[in-house]
């Protein structure tokens, strides 16, 4: 039984984890550690923590699970100046990003008296910090666990359902296949969008209704853009060999468009687009089980105060419950339209049946 864990670094992740634990486990005792005394009293004061330390040894002594939520480059001094105190048989799990090179290290650092198991929450924001820590953080968010040949089944199991108490799904996959495709997914749309936003940035120099004229789609393609740089260029270099694997690959496909747009081969630029819109299409329904599959609706709506409200109010009065909904931007084609997500399909059925009685014009997709 899990009675106490310890989570070092309370910024967004780490605070999101303490707050939903409380939520969801309020017999389990949180110990927050970090360098700053005014987080560790936000953390209190919040609720994500029960006690809060600087002091690593008192911080973990005492710990059933310790999270290292501390940027990449510092988990291995921290693991190394805790390794003296920890629990027999404490699990330890980081929160990075990146596992191979983490579990590579952590594995040599930390005593075979205690478990390694790598995490990465595929949950995160734009802000940073505990003034930003939300309890629903990791509510359907895919948590992936990465157990190598050295890993205890049991420290695996015990996370696990630690997290699945806190709404996460959890998945598990070898750190090299994990670290490939968050560099496509994650790693790699984060490079371009600040690399965007700095190239549109050169124009708004020369001419400041550059970004006054930014519609819909360059904001929502660029809000990760806005990350923390100290994180992410520790991301960056952490993973550099699975980052230039897919650097190269979108480079190459970089290159054929704009081949094609020099040459006004109207043709082969449809393809392309045609086939990114497919691909996009299939975002939802992964089937390596990623994600949950996602049942989804797109419907027209008024531009009006209170319109999502009343949408929502229709499907909570029969307990359908939204997992997700986006606004569809006004210029990009689809002017006044929300799309929501399902998880069932008999919520998806019935939420069509209620939406058109309620005379929205519903898809489905």
């Amino acid at each position: 039984m899990i009675k106490q864990i310890s989570i070092i670094g309370l910024g967004l992740i780490g605070g999101s984890i303490g707050l939903a634990v409380k939520k969801n486990n309020p017999q389990i005792k949180v110990i927050g550690i970090d360098v700053k005394t005014d987080n560790l009293n936000l953390a209190i004061k919040r609720n994500a923590i029960d006690q809060g330390t600087t002091d690593l040894k008192t911080g973990v002594i005492e710990s059933d699970i310790v999270f290292l939520a501390t940027p990449i480059n510092t988990m291995y001094e921290i693991a190394k100046l805790i390794s003296p105190f920890l629990k027999k048989q404490a699990i330890v799990t980081d929160v990075g990003s990146c596992k191979v090179e983490v579990t590579n290290n952590l594995e040599k650092i930390l005593p075979t008296t205690c478990n390694f198991v790598g995490g990465h929450p595929m949950a995160g924001s734009e802000q940073a910090g505990m003034a930003h820590a939300d309890p629903y953080l990791f509510q359907n968010a895919v948590y992936v666990l990465t157990p190598t040949e050295k890993t205890n089944p049991k420290a695996v199991k015990d996370l696990s359902d630690l997290l699945k108490s806190i709404g996460a799904n959890v998945i598990e996959m070898v750190p090299s296949r994990h670290d490939l495709i968050v560099a496509a997914v994650s790693h790699l749309p984060h490079l371009l969008a600040v690399n965007l936003v700095n190239s549109v940035g050169e124009y708004a120099e020369k001419d400041d209704l550059t970004l006054m004229l930014a519609a819909g789609g360059f904001r929502d393609t660029t809000r990760i853009a806005m990350g923390n740089e100290d994180i992410w260029s520790d991301i960056f270099i952490s993973n550099v060999g699975m980052i230039l694997q897919v650097l190269q690959t979108f480079n190459i496909n970089l290159a054929k468009l704009e081949s094609f747009i020099s040459q006004k081969n109207d043709y082969e630029i449809k393809k392309i687009i045609s086939k990114a819109r497919r691909t996009r299409q299939e975002i939802p329904l992964k089937p390596k089980g990623l994600l949950p599959k996602l049942y989804e609706l797109t419907l027209k709506v008024p531009d009006e105060p209170g319109i999502i409200a009343k949408i929502a109010k229709i499907l909570s009065d029969e307990q359908i419950n939204i997992i997700d909904i986006e606004i569809l931007r006004v210029r990009e084609g689809e002017e006044g339209a929300i799309r929501i997500g399902l998880k069932e399909e008999d919520d998806f059925d019935a939420a069509f049946k209620l939406l058109e009685k309620n005379n929205f014009e519903v898809k489905r997709r």
